[in-house]
């Protein structure tokens, strides 16, 4: 269903793609970053809305790709809460176990490569491979402020598993 907020994401994620469009928007809503990367952690740790949690991620992967200072704030702001590199693990890690199930699953019964009709949401748990491309993205933009390294070691065995 359309609802405002749904609006607003997608017009945000839109807004985003050009990397034009960037600091004009970060220093626009600059007072509002922290409200609106509560809101995209809250919509990527509910596992129910697929849609809702891509918006999040297509948002703060181009956000996070902002140059200058203002990505410094956009990376020190996203970093305020810290659960968003542990939710973009996540959204990494089920991917792929999703896809190792799918695997396992084929070889269980016989099959030695995976069926050619298999879709790319199907083998990645309902999301896609720029999907993916884009958290690990948004996960390498934020461990280059020196101030975010220190919230990626309780994290580095898992970073280091994928």
């Amino acid at each position: 269903s359309i609802t405002p907020q749904r609006l607003m994401l997608e017009a945000l994620s839109k807004m985003s793609i050009l990397t034009s469009n960037l600091s004009p928007i970060v220093r626009s809503i600059k007072s509002q970053l922290l409200p609106l990367f509560k809101t995209l952690v809250l919509l990527l740790s509910d596992r129910q809305q697929q849609v809702a949690r891509e918006f999040s991620v297509v948002i703060m992967s181009n956000l996070s790709q902002t140059l200058g200072n203002d990505g410094v704030v956009v990376a020190k702001n996203l970093a305020s809460y810290p659960q968003v590199i542990s939710l973009l693990l996540k959204f990494l890690e089920d991917a792929e176990a999703s896809a190792a199930n799918f695997a396992l699953n084929a070889h269980m019964q016989g099959q030695s490569s995976l069926p050619p009709n298999i879709s790319q949401e199907e083998l990645c748990g309902g999301t896609s491979i720029d999907m993916l491309r884009r958290a690990a993205l948004t996960l390498i933009h934020l461990a280059k402020y020196s101030n975010n390294k220190k919230l990626f070691l309780t994290h580095q065995h898992r970073v280091l598993n994928l």
